[in-house]
């Protein structure tokens, strides 16, 4: 089993990753939701080794996408009530995270090679992970507060 770095942390060369309490950023429902959000993500590994690799992947990019859309409005709506001073620009890579999720989904379209969606699996890895434990944590000092640090 070979291994692969996404945001500094090892992700198996199985490719699933598993939630660290290091994740965390102090909101009961943010943190349950990303931690949700591994583990749907390891759902679709597991898949990816099944009969219907490239359905399974599509229906999982369907409900990913909308079920991102939601944590993001929520997500900002908590950081809003906290006063978090650089909401805009948090939201705006709440965008470009949505755009690449559909365009990953897109893409799977056109390649529906097993080795294909593992390679777009492992990008949406690094891109959640990325996001968790680098856009995320620069909030905690204000969900931990509830308010300016």
């Amino acid at each position: 089993m070979h291994s692969w770095m996404a945001g500094g942390h090892m992700v198996s060369g199985d490719l699933r990753v598993h939630w660290k309490d290091s994740f965390a950023v102090g909101d009961p429902t943010i943190d349950a939701q990303h931690k949700a959000f591994f583990e749907d993500i390891n759902r679709l590994a597991e898949a990816l080794d099944g009969d219907a690799p490239h359905q399974a992947a599509i229906t999982f990019y369907r409900a990913f996408r909308r079920d991102l859309a939601r944590h993001f409005r929520e997500e900002e709506e908590i950081l809003q009530a906290t006063g978090f001073p650089d909401l805009s620009a948090h939201g705006a890579e709440h965008e470009a995270l949505l755009a690449s999720v559909q365009g990953m989904e897109e893409m799977l379209r056109d390649y529906p090679d097993t080795a294909d969606l593992r390679l777009m699996l492992r990008r949406l890895f690094q891109a959640l992970i990325e996001h968790v434990i680098g856009e995320d944590m620069r909030y905690r000092p204000y969900l931990r507060q509830g308010s300016a640090p």
